[in-house]
């Protein structure tokens, strides 16, 4: 029986427009420049994230924003250090957008009393997908937020997934992932032990490893959870 349905954020639930590396460029320099006393240290640690990232895609280790930050900052409190991840947060909300079905979708899945939570690869830890979720006013249906730069690893290990079903107390078999892409999403979840849906909003040929469902909007859930 299905009793959770655990969800990626950008491309499936907000839109996060433009290409990832090069709006993290523009933001770290949109922050770096109102700290004009640290706008070589804030640049740098942009370049570093860029040589974390590289190594993460062949480990599966998350590059964060808070490493890359602290290696060029060496002297940054930790109130520094939320004050300048939050800045770079507001300059990634900008590019940001509510996909059209998210809010009515969730609503729906929650009268029916289906449990959720959120499971992302993000250089942001989970305070600040809280926020997002808060920002885009969904937050209130999510029981568990992970971030991979909490636990640091990413998408496609499964141990991302555990996190979360362990914090939920769900097994594997009884709970849904819902996500944007076969490689990451549908190829975690399904070496998890999870049913896996691909939002495929663009009708993109299937490959494997096979989804469990096909959807093109997350209206389809609804039935799907019945």
């Amino acid at each position: 029986m299905l009793k959770a349905v655990l969800f990626d954020l950008g491309g499936t639930l907000v839109d996060f427009a433009g290409g990832d590396l090069d709006s993290y460029r523009a933001s770290f320099l949109a922050v770096a420049a109102k700290h004009p006393d640290r706008y070589q240290e804030i640049v740098s640690a942009h370049t570093q994230y860029l040589l974390l990232r590289h190594k993460a895609l062949v480990t599966l280790q998350e590059a964060t924003f808070e490493e890359a930050l602290n290696r060029t900052l060496y002297d940054l409190s930790r109130t520094e250090l939320r004050i300048l991840l939050e800045e770079l947060h507001e300059q990634e909300l900008k590019r940001a957008s509510l996909c059209s079905e998210t809010q009515e979708a969730l609503r729906s899945l929650h009268m029916r009393g289906m449990r959720m939570g959120l499971v992302s690869n993000n250089p942001f830890p989970s305070s600040i997908l809280r926020l997002i979720l808060t920002h885009f006013g969904i937050r209130e249906y999510f029981e568990v937020v992970v971030s991979s730069a909490d636990v640091a690893v990413r998408k496609p290990n499964p141990d991302i997934f555990f996190v979360a079903l362990d914090a939920m107390h769900i097994a594997p078999c009884d709970a849904l992932y819902v996500g944007d892409t076969i490689e990451k999403d549908v190829a975690g979840a399904k070496a998890a032990g999870m049913k896996a849906a691909w939002i495929n909003r663009k009708s993109q040929s299937t490959k494997a490893p096979i989804p469990d469902y096909d959807i093109s909007s997350l209206f389809e859930l609804v039935a799907i959870v019945k």
